[in-house]
């Protein structure tokens, strides 16, 4: 701006001259005006410093003639940042390349004036530079990422990188190993054939039970493969663990052959898998009646008696047991199921034997078992740190001269700190020693062991050797109680008369009925055809089906469904009492079309129709007149 640009910020004649600010070429100038003239503010504007006399100036001020004022534009300079992330796993390594653009600013000239904002603007952009391999590899170290580095990334983060990560180094995953693994080569039960045409199909019908020769294959066995290690990016190995062996064993009748690949049958019988052990069970047939002349008979597998079971003989097998005619004043226990093919009189029938006992104690057993096994390893290590800071080698001896305590206390000691439970553990199987008993002869035995060294002051009284020993009892129990055979298994019979039945499954009464008896059933009780007057029904979980419960003349009959489950029936007597999750309702009149179940809400509901004093006989079919009631809840 020249002179006339200043005489008209003056603005009039004979007025002092103001002091003036400018920018020129880059510099800002002050003008001197008269020395009682208006002075001139200057401020600094983005992307500028101003400093006037040496202070850098944060806002707006006056500024005298004999100021100085200095102004310099911004300049931000090009930015290059890497970054290197290892994934959790440390198998997998990210570069980020971050890149950023620097500026050059220039002051924009302004005109005397007395109020002077100082600007820059733009003039120059200048790019970021790009990372080299060098840079990019010692990135990489500083991460110490040193395995599975990938050539192609680190050309690609040097030349062109991309605004997102980039894999810049893999590591090399393990091959996991593959456990020894089996294959069951028949069925237990061939398929029942059923007719199309029948009228009616037989629900219960398992089929024929399997029957193998001498040389059959009864499982392929694929042995272990091990696995490899692996590699993480940061050159460390990735352990993989070691594969397991088959578990299956060959028992009785049945070997592995020499290249350990197939278990094939040595005898003729019934194949059966039994936890992890495979046997071939013969069969033991009595052709005719079994009597107390020919004895007892005391059985592994299955046993068939095409006659009688009669007066006071036993029939006790491992596996099923048919009889093709009635049980009378007789005990038959059996590991699987019962079928009887006409009446169950006076006898007590047993079906799936170990199921019941096996649940009350493996529970209690398997805990047990391997928290003693781990108190045994702890005291092991405990006693090796002990004698080797002692210098008595690998601690080997009962008593190393530096162990503190003995080992009695030492074992009541970790059982104080970290193995609290194993007292109660072991006081809970003792309680149970009679149920061990019936699995296993002198089972009851180790049970009492158990508690004498684990409970109060019994630790004291021991060495880690006895401890040893109790360990290694209580795992070769529970090796063989996990072999045993938990399957459901049913009773089926015609009819049952003051008997005593329990099954582990369900019993099915195809005939008449049962009269003034006790049946005790895992999964339920199937009686459509029959009645249930007098005695006891009880159910643990599913249905029980009846034609008619209780009888004319009013005996009392229990039906009690312990979790959830059903009662139907189609007649109901009075004192007849229903009972299901512990909630109760007891008949006092005749009902047709029994239905008690829980609801949704846990509550006893009992729906049937009511009988009418004038109605006919009961069993006749509910007349069209009469009207369903439903009652629900409260136990009475």
């Amino acid at each position: 701006m020249g002179t006339d640009a200043v005489e008209d910020v003056a603005q009039a004649p004979g007025s002092p001259r103001p002091t003036l600010l400018a920018v020129r070429g880059g510099r800002v100038e002050v003008i001197p005006g008269d020395p009682d003239g208006p002075r001139p503010v200057v401020e600094p504007g983005g992307h500028v410093k101003v400093w006037v006399n040496g202070a850098l100036l944060q806002r707006s001020r006056l500024v005298e003639p004999t100021d100085t004022v200095v102004a310099e534009p911004d300049a931000t300079e090009p930015r290059l940042s890497l970054a290197v992330r290892v994934s959790d796993d440390a198998m997998k390594a990210y570069l980020t390349v971050e890149r950023s653009a620097g500026r050059r600013y220039q002051l924009v000239d302004a005109p005397p004036t007395l109020q002077l904002r100082v600007q820059a603007r733009p003039v120059e952009e200048v790019p970021a530079p790009l990372p080299t391999a060098e840079s990019v590899n010692k990135a990489l170290e500083q991460a110490q990422v040193r395995f599975g580095v990938k050539a192609e990334a680190i050309e690609q983060a040097v030349t062109d990188p991309p605004p997102t990560p980039i894999l810049v180094a893999e590591g090399q995953p393990p091959v996991p190993p593959r456990d020894g693994r089996f294959t069951i080569c028949f069925e237990e039960r061939q398929a029942p054939a059923l007719d199309p045409e029948a009228e009616r199909i037989d629900l219960f019908e398992r089929g024929a039970v399997t029957w193998v020769e001498p040389g059959a294959v009864l499982a392929r066995i694929e042995p272990p493969q091990e696995g490899v290690p692996g590699m993480d990016v940061r050159g460390r190995p990735v352990a993989v663990p070691r594969a397991r062996p088959v578990t299956l064993k060959a028992g009785k009748g049945c070997r592995l052959t020499d290249d350990g690949t197939q278990i094939v049958a040595t005898e003729p019988g019934r194949p059966h898998l039994s936890g992890q052990t495979l046997a071939v069970l013969p069969v033991y047939e009595v052709k005719g009646d079994a009597a107390v002349g020919a004895g007892h008979i005391r059985f592994a597998g299955d046993v068939h008696v095409r006659g009688d079971v009669l007066e006071g003989l036993e029939v006790q097998a491992g596996g099923e047991v048919r009889v093709g005619g009635l049980v009378s004043h007789a005990r038959v226990t059996a590991g699987g199921s019962v079928s009887v093919g006409r009446t169950i009189i006076s006898s007590k029938v047993e079906a799936g034997g170990h199921a019941a006992a096996l649940n009350d104690v493996l529970p209690v057993l398997a805990p047990l078992s391997t928290q003693v096994q781990s108190l045994v390893e702890a005291a092991r290590e405990l006693r090796r740190q002990v004698a080797e800071r002692a210098g008595e080698g690998d601690g080997s001896r009962s008593y190393p001269a530096g162990l503190p305590v003995s080992e009695g206390e030492l074992l009541k000691r970790l059982i104080e700190r970290k193995f609290w439970e194993l007292p109660r553990l072991a006081r809970r199987l003792a309680a149970l020693g009679e149920r061990i008993d019936t699995l296993r002869a002198g089972a009851r035995r180790l049970a009492e062991r158990t508690a004498q060294v684990l409970v109060g002051a019994g630790p004291l009284r021991v060495t880690l050797r006895e401890m040893e020993e109790v360990a290694a009892e209580l795992r070769q129990l529970m090796d063989l109680l996990e072999g045993f055979s938990t399957q459901e298994a049913d009773i089926v019979a015609y009819s049952i008369q003051n008997a005593h039945l329990e099954a582990s499954g369900r019993i099915v009464i195809r005939g008449s009925g049962a009269f003034n008896s006790t049946l005790l059933a895992g999964r339920g009780l199937d009686a459509r055809r029959g009645v249930i007057r007098g005695g006891m029904v009880t159910v643990a979980e599913g249905d029980v089906l009846a034609r008619e419960l209780g009888g004319p003349t009013g005996v009392p009959t229990t039906v009690v469904v312990a979790r959830r489950g059903k009662v139907l029936a189609t007649l109901v007597y009075p004192r007849v009492t229903v009972s299901i999750g512990g909630q109760k309702h007891v008949f006092r009149d005749p009902a047709r079309a029994l239905r008690a179940y829980l609801d949704a809400e846990g509550k006893l509901c009992v729906e049937h129709f009511k009988v009418h004093p004038d109605a006919g006989p009961l069993a006749d079919a509910p007349g069209s007149d009469e009207r369903p009631a439903s009652d629900a809840g409260a136990a009475r």
